[in-house]
């Protein structure tokens, strides 16, 4: 029975990693297009609190992540895969890392 718990939570984490990195690239593409500014709305900031209910810290922490994506795609590929989590992602943001996620050292296994 508790097998069958663990098994559903590890799936819908899989799920989840994936659904985060869609979510992700297309925060990035309504900026890009600024179709936030169709829904009555300034920023992509105003957007996410505003249209889709964030709280203020989770817009911020996901308009940083689908900006550091748009700029190194690959980054979703690790999202969806579970390689980097969305601290790590604004962590990169943070020191202003100007290289490609690729070179991002690899989870400890």
């Amino acid at each position: 029975p508790g097998c069958a718990v663990l098994a559903g939570v590890e799936l819908r984490v899989g799920r989840w990693n994936v659904v985060s990195a869609e979510v992700r690239a297309y925060l990035g593409e309504v900026e890009g297009r600024g179709l936030q500014l169709g829904q009555a709305c300034s920023s992509l900031f105003a957007f996410c609190v505003e249209r889709l209910h964030m709280s203020e810290s989770a817009a911020g922490k996901r308009i940083t992540a689908a900006r550091v994506a748009r700029r190194f795609p690959v980054v979703l590929e690790m999202i969806a895969r579970g390689d980097i989590h969305l601290t790590a992602v604004n962590m990169l943001a943070a020191r202003g890392r100007s290289t490609p996620a690729t070179t991002a050292p690899t989870p400890a296994g």
